[in-house]
């Protein structure tokens, strides 16, 4: 079925369907980049300053601690304009000193399904594993 400018698609094995882009390049689309070795102490607006200075910024975040919210997981991400601006993101910070961490920057992956989610289902019972007593 064809709509608008992607086509709805069959998602992986029980996830539904989904919309792709189909026929369209990804210069001009939105890249997010990201940034691995943060320190703990780097906060979003550290990370938007920093990236500010190789141009625009379209959006800055650090990935936060669930259990210590003043404490960043060290990685994060930030969104700018097109590929070719997210090269020379990467070109310019790669490798370099933010915060007393040399950090590592790339085209961030989409994230594959699975995660840590927790299995379902399997052995029955109440509690405990295993039988016997």
């Amino acid at each position: 079925t064809r709509r608008g400018p992607g086509r709805l698609c069959r998602a992986p094995p029980g996830r539904g369907w989904r919309r792709i882009d189909v026929g369209r390049g990804t210069m001009g689309d939105s890249v997010k980049l990201y940034i691995g070795n943060l320190s703990f102490k780097t906060r979003s607006a550290d990370l938007q300053d920093y990236f500010s200075q190789f141009g625009s910024v379209e959006d800055a975040v650090v990935i936060m601690d669930r259990d210590d919210p003043d404490r960043s997981r060290g990685f994060g991400f930030v969104t700018v304009s097109s590929m070719d601006v997210a090269q020379d993101f990467i070109r310019q910070s790669d490798g370099q000193d933010l915060m007393g961490r040399n950090i590592r920057v790339n085209v961030a992956q989409e994230r594959s399904g699975g995660g840590g989610g927790g299995g379902g289902g399997g052995g029955g019972g109440f509690g405990g594993g295993g039988g016997g007593g």
